[in-house]
């Protein structure tokens, strides 16, 4: 089955969804703000950013970035199977997250359900739409890993910047000022600096996956919570995948849209895959009918979201 295009932005999902007066409000601000920063963007990077000859500007992302995710995604991605992973296309959350009516969205589930690879289907979506926007509009993934055995906030953040740095070939004067200096930005360098080059961009995605496999999680959570509070971030959208873990569950609630695996959407995936699986083996066609129903059932309800 072929990958199903995200539907792109549109305005008119502010009446069909029947949305409240505050969140009209709040979507109209978010345009206005977003057209003010344009008239006022080339002054502002002129103040805070500057502009490296290519060598320099290779060697100051390479400076900056601490752990390069790709070769996870790359993994997650050869795990992906056809067909399946695109229920959270059909969510409603995830139609209000790609809309911006809603910055965070936290997908959570239990251990094995799949979370990274839905991950990398997601990034991919997310790549394809972007392609077809303006430049202006990127996509960026970060995953944490417990074989890092590191405290992901920094790692996550210095590598989000410094692909934007790279795209928008500009480095922020603060950044620039650390590297000068042979100093290593701290996580107030790094906000400072994520928020300076934003200014760069109509609209910037980020996929974080496996928030619970970094070491001391209050650092990444914190992290996380400043990005979807702080008005500096607006043009930031965060999706988050995790394992339903207490800390995360409490931090999360209070600024994310939750979206659990165990939901109906992937229950209808689950079961068609199980369906076409079972009939498709040479051995188990021999079956009743009535058997092979029973244990598309069994196996459906039991695999809450796996």
């Amino acid at each position: 089955m072929s990958k199903q295009p995200i539907p792109a932005f549109r305005l008119t999902s502010l009446t069909s969804n029947r949305l409240d007066v505050k969140t009209i409000l709040k979507k109209l601000d978010g345009i206005s703000s977003t057209l003010l920063c344009r008239s006022l963007g080339s002054r502002r990077e002129l103040a805070n950013s500057a502009a490296p000859t290519g060598n320099e500007l290779r060697e100051i992302c390479n400076w900056l970035k601490a752990t390069d995710p790709s070769a996870i995604h790359r993994r997650a991605s050869q795990d992906f199977v056809c067909g399946t992973g695109e229920w959270v296309l059909r969510c409603p959350e995830w139609r209000a997250w790609l809309d911006s009516l809603q910055q965070c969205l936290w997908i959570h589930g239990i251990p094995g359900a799949g979370k990274t690879v839905l991950a990398s289907y997601i990034i991919g979506q997310l790549d394809e739409m972007c392609r077809a926007e303006k430049p202006e509009t990127v996509d960026l993934f970060y995953y944490c890993h417990f074989s890092h055995n590191q405290d992901e906030s920094e790692p996550f953040l210095k590598w989000v910047l410094s692909q934007l740095c790279r795209r928008a070939k500009l480095v922020p004067a603060g950044i620039q000022e650390c590297y000068n200096l042979d100093r290593g930005p701290t996580a107030s360098d790094l906000l400072s600096g994520l928020a300076d080059i934003l200014g760069r961009y109509n609209r910037v995605y980020v996929t974080l996956d496996a928030v619970d496999e970094s070491e001391d999680r209050s650092k990444i959570l914190s992290a996380i919570e400043t990005l979807c509070t702080d008005s500096r971030f607006n043009k930031l959208q965060l999706l988050v995948t995790s394992r339903e873990y207490s800390d995360i569950e409490t931090s999360m609630k209070a600024i994310a849209k939750p979206l659990s695996m165990s939901n109906e959407f992937v229950q209808s995936d689950i079961r068609c895959y199980v369906s076409t699986s079972l009939h498709k083996d040479e051995y188990l066609r021999k079956w009743s009918r009535d058997l092979l129903d029973d244990i598309e059932e069994s196996l459906a309800n039991g695999a809450k979201g796996m």
